[in-house]
């Protein structure tokens, strides 16, 4: 699981979370210095702020990333067709294309002959894959045996 972490991480990924954890640790340190030095208002300032930058790249980063592991390791192969698109407003630019992040509402259908269901999932899309995810459109999706409205796209 933790080459498919880092595969789906990267190189980059892999580089941030290693210096975001020497970060981390020196967040730590400072606000425990300045604890220990009677100053109170530095160290806890420097401790929320390190809490916060930990949260922010857990929730950005970290979390999806180790979701898609899971689901490329022990999620099973389904289709799903779009039926609904929605857009959030979030717009990001990778490599020159923009990417708007979407949610998809679809109806999921299990390959072992179980019925149909409702699921939802976010994901970036660029202004290239767009006619993709458009309503009625079957994509392959890999399902969460845990949980099977945690669904991923499966791309080729």
């Amino acid at each position: 699981m933790i080459r498919v972490f880092l595969r789906q991480l990267g190189w980059a990924g892999a580089f941030g979370l290693f210096f975001g954890g020497f970060g981390l640790v020196m967040f730590f340190a400072a606000s425990f210095f300045w604890l220990m030095n009677g100053e109170y208002f530095p160290g806890f300032l420097t401790l929320v702020v390190g809490i916060l930058c930990c949260t922010l790249v857990w929730v950005a980063i970290l979390a999806p990333a180790i979701l898609f592991a899971r689901l490329a390791i022990y999620g099973k192969p389904a289709v799903a067709k779009i039926l609904r698109v929605t857009e959030s407003g979030i717009t990001l630019r990778s490599s020159g294309s923009p990417q708007s992040r979407v949610t998809l509402h679809l109806e999921v259908q299990p390959q072992n002959g179980r019925p149909a269901y409702p699921a939802t999932m976010k994901l970036f899309v660029s202004m290239f894959d767009a006619p993709s995810v458009q309503p009625g459109n079957l994509i392959d999706v890999l399902v969460d045996q845990r949980n099977p409205k945690r669904v991923g796209i499966l791309r080729s």
